[in-house]
């Protein structure tokens, strides 16, 4: 016999045909008509259905459900790959309730069940075991949402999700498809008419302001589309929390000479491409006119084009490429190093065939702009790449810990903050002694 109203934790793992299931026995007990076509519709509808305020529908033995979860302390501090740790702040003020703001208005949890709602925003957490484990977790997500009101600040919604997870030692795995069709069921539902895409920014990566975005669909599709990655991996903490970014697909702002006193409309490219817009930099203080994420055209832009094709013909380019932005193995760090120092070597102070330009040679900043990283990051591959032709198996002084070190490796992947810390360190530990 039915006891309570459905919540998420019971549906995040059941099929459609399961739902369906429930819809259709539960419905003939009813005294009025409940229509719904449960052939037709989504699995995320089905699952509207059930977890509505309103709704009829109530728990059965059809999903059984997987062990709950104890709040439980822990001491460790937040820490996250690929996901984001997030000041201990509370985002609130008029900034998040705008009419620009395509965040659903109603109140946290306002759908949630007492019995389902978070205690004290502390995560529920799996048993310390070397086993790997399954089971239900709480976790806190802090959305900025970069379409409106950029020129003020992004508006920002905090919501709490229960997804499924497993843990493995002392990281947590969160499916990304679970994550974000959870979002879309509670307050935090990313709506619009625009395409939209979701991103984390890595902190702990030398690129700590780029932000890589793992997801983008039509907002009503958002659940549907494919992520990459496919899972976040947390370390274990008494709270589980990711920052997520959302900003638009489909626009690219070009800056122009300020002498432009409007923002014109140029002719669009293909469909398949992004619409642009030309932007005057003395309009910037229009709010109206920053509503568009920003990418400017650099000065040099013949040549970076130029040196972009050229890293693209490069054997490793392809590898290379599939390697930014995501942590990385420690030989796949030493790969994309290798990468980055082999082609500044290549082109770096070499003439090129550009004559309008004032400085006829190639600089640092044309070599990774072109290769699209940022200058800390170039510098730190040339300089673990020095090391590692020292120290490493081929290296002028091979070094048994250096060549571990290339080779060991950590599930997730720790990236490559940690591996180029150890080289500096061996290096000015031991280069002394190399004569």
């Amino acid at each position: 016999m039915a006891t309570r109203q459905f919540i998420e934790a019971d549906l995040v793992s059941a099929t459609k045909q399961q739902l369906a299931k429930i819809i259709n026995e539960q419905r003939k007990t009813f005294s009025q008509p409940f229509k719904i076509n449960t052939s037709h519709a989504k699995l995320s509808e089905l699952k509207t259905v059930l977890l509505a305020p309103q709704s009829p529908f109530r728990t059965t033995n059809a999903l059984p459900r997987e062990k709950s979860l104890e709040p439980r302390e822990r001491s460790s501090p937040l820490t996250s790959l690929p996901s984001s740790p997030v000041p201990d702040v509370e985002f609130s003020g008029p900034d998040t309730q705008e009419a620009g703001h395509q965040t659903e208005p109603h109140h946290e949890q306002d759908n949630v069940p007492e019995d389902a709602r978070p205690q004290s925003d502390h995560t529920s957490s799996l048993e310390d075991s070397d086993e790997e484990q399954s089971g239900y977790l709480n976790i806190r997500v802090y959305l900025e949402d970069f379409r409106f009101n950029r020129s003020i600040s992004p508006n920002k919604i905090a919501c709490s999700v229960c997804v499924p997870a497993t843990r493995t030692g002392e990281y947590i795995h969160v499916g990304t498809k679970h994550l974000i069709e959870q979002i879309q069921l509670g307050n935090g539902r990313i709506t619009g008419s625009e395409a939209v895409k979701i991103g984390w920014r890595d902190p702990a990566s030398p690129n700590a302001e780029f932000i890589e975005f793992f997801v983008q669909a039509e907002p009503s599709r958002l659940h549907e589309a494919d992520t990459n990655p496919e899972k976040f991996s947390l370390t274990v903490s008494r709270k589980l929390r990711l920052m997520l970014y959302i900003d638009l697909v489909n626009f690219i702002l070009i800056f122009v000479h300020h002498s432009e006193l409007t923002i014109n409309e140029v002719d669009r490219e293909p469909t398949s491409t992004p619409e642009h817009r030309i932007l005057n930099i003395a309009d910037l203080t229009n709010q109206h006119s920053l509503a568009l994420p920003v990418t400017a055209v650099h000065p040099r832009k013949d040549l970076i084009d130029w040196l972009k094709a050229k890293a693209v013909n490069q054997p490793d380019y392809v590898l290379f490429s599939s390697m930014r932005h995501r942590p990385l193995q420690n030989r796949e760090a030493v790969k994309s190093w290798e990468f980055a120092a082999r082609f500044s070597e290549q082109y770096f102070k070499k003439t090129h065939q550009f004559q309008s330009y004032k400085q006829k040679k190639i600089k640092k900043s044309d070599i990774y702009t072109a290769l699209d990283i940022k200058e800390t990051s170039l510098g730190d591959a040339e300089e673990a790449t020095q090391i590692i032709q020292i120290f490493g198996e081929d290296g002028s002084h091979p070094a048994q810990d250096v060549i571990n070190e290339i080779h060991r490796r950590t599930d997730p992947p720790e990236g490559s903050v940690r591996f180029l810390r150890f080289l500096k360190t061996y290096d000015t530990e031991h280069s002394s002694a190399i004569v």
